[in-house]
């Protein structure tokens, strides 16, 4: 029969006292390195939600938006700050007003001042007496 054999080695390890500005440095020093890895993480995440909804049709992204509640949508609502989509729709309605307003100005520019057209008449009636 074989039998098996385990060796075991011990390690002598020598414990040092480290002092409390030491043990506070590495705390400061792990949670930043804790930040860094989480960070980086969470980066990496929202780069492919990014992307990802880049490449989704619109009608299936907006219907995802809709159904995911929004902490920061429902602030905004509650605060009456306009949206993106707000400022867009009023962005194009200046625009089709502006583009009246310069139509009506060119119509205006073209007909005839009703002030020079009565001066022009007074003076025939004058040139005639």
């Amino acid at each position: 029969m074989s039998e098996d054999v385990i060796v075991v080695e011990e390690e002598i390890v020598e414990i040092t006292a480290v002092t409390p500005a030491e043990t506070s440095r590495r705390l400061v020093m792990a949670g930043i390195g804790a930040a860094v890895v989480v960070g980086g993480a969470v980066k990496a995440r929202m780069s492919r939600l990014m992307e990802s909804d880049e490449t989704e049709p619109e009608a299936a992204s907006s219907q995802t938006r809709r159904r995911l509640p929004n902490p920061v949508n429902s602030l905004l609502v509650r605060l009456n700050v306009p949206t993106k989509t707000d400022i867009d729709a009023l962005n194009s309605q200046v625009s089709a007003l502006l583009d009246k307003i310069e139509a009506l100005q060119e119509l205006e520019e073209q007909r005839p001042l009703p002030a020079a057209t009565e001066n022009s008449e007074v003076e025939e009636m004058g040139d005639l007496s």
